[in-house]
């Protein structure tokens, strides 16, 4: 809530410097009250796992937020309306603001009861490698560690064009003649510069409570409790409240740590992408974190 209410912020400030009839006249307009907020959060009586969210506020820039106590699928949208899928049964608070003219508005949160579990999406075998399976959770690493090892991949971190994809790692369209689809995947003793060798924590999936996720980043100092998404379809995944395990010295470089592509994904190894997309020295790429189970790096150290 904290950044979506940053971002509102930035643009009111914005609408300040804009020119206009009246230079003189700061005012940002006036605040909606809350009585003005109509909107909706009511559980779809076709399917008792999902919930709909409608805002009636279309003059507003609207921001929803979501919850729930055991962590089982935190998630935001600044869609108007949407119909949201929840596998895990529980209460979910919705949090529902606008952007007024005079500033942010958020109503009273509401709460809606998932009454069931519906976990049948969970039988693909990606959910099985990330997570264990249904009622259970499983914890990876990065392939560096604090001894300068890596145990799967040559290192810890590649570099793909940003033509790669699931189907051209995974899969069978990598095609050489693409530009796009270029890669260098360094072994860290002979490049060490690309990152220390250092201890860097763990990211542990559960699928107990709700899709929580718990990233120790004993780099950075912090351990996040978040949630993550799996879209096996397209083959991303997301992470809320929470980011991947990462090197210190290429955070600034990527806008988005929320998404990654997923690359490559078995019960032993995983690769994430996230896209490069603000480095003054260089161009887009796909910086590529490698990742093993912490079941292989016991068994293998």
């Amino acid at each position: 809530m904290k950044k979506i209410f940053n971002i509102f912020v930035l643009l009111a400030g914005v609408a300040l410097l804009l020119p206009g009839c009246s230079p003189d006249s700061h005012s940002l307009g006036r605040m909606a009250d809350k009585s003005e907020l109509n909107f909706s959060v009511t559980l779809d009586p076709s399917n008792s796992n999902q919930i709909i969210i409608d805002s009636d506020n279309l003059e507003y820039s609207v921001y929803w937020e979501w919850d729930n106590e055991a962590k089982a699928a935190a998630g935001y949208s600044t869609k108007t309306d949407d119909v949201l899928f929840f596998g895990f049964a529980g209460d979910y608070t919705f949090s529902y603001s606008v952007l007024s003219d005079g500033g942010l508005v958020t109503a009273d949160p509401v709460t809606v009861t998932i009454p069931t579990y519906k976990l049948d999406y969970m039988s693909n075998p990606l959910w099985t490698y990330l997570t264990g399976g249904v009622g259970m959770e499983k914890e990876w690493v990065l392939d560096l560690d604090a001894d300068g090892e890596s145990l799967y991949f040559d290192g810890p971190l590649y570099f793909y064009g940003i033509g790669h994809s699931w189907e051209t790692v995974s899969g069978s369209a990598y095609d050489p003649t693409d530009p796009d689809q270029w890669s260098w995947c360094p072994d860290w003793p002979s490049n060490q510069w690309l990152m220390p060798a250092a201890d860097f924590g763990s990211l542990t999936f559960g699928a107990i409570v709700g899709h929580t996720l718990t990233a120790d980043k004993k780099v950075e100092g912090i351990v996040q409790e978040g949630t993550y998404w799996l879209d096996v379809d397209n083959h991303i995944l997301t992470m809320t409240n929470a980011t991947m395990l990462r090197d210190e010295g290429r955070i600034s470089i990527v806008t988005n740590w929320s998404r990654m592509t997923l690359l490559s994904l078995t019960n032993d190894a995983m690769q994430l992408g996230v896209l490069r997309d603000n480095d003054p020295n260089d161009g887009p790429c796909l910086l590529v974190y490698n990742f093993i189970s912490k079941d292989y790096y016991t068994a293998n150290k």
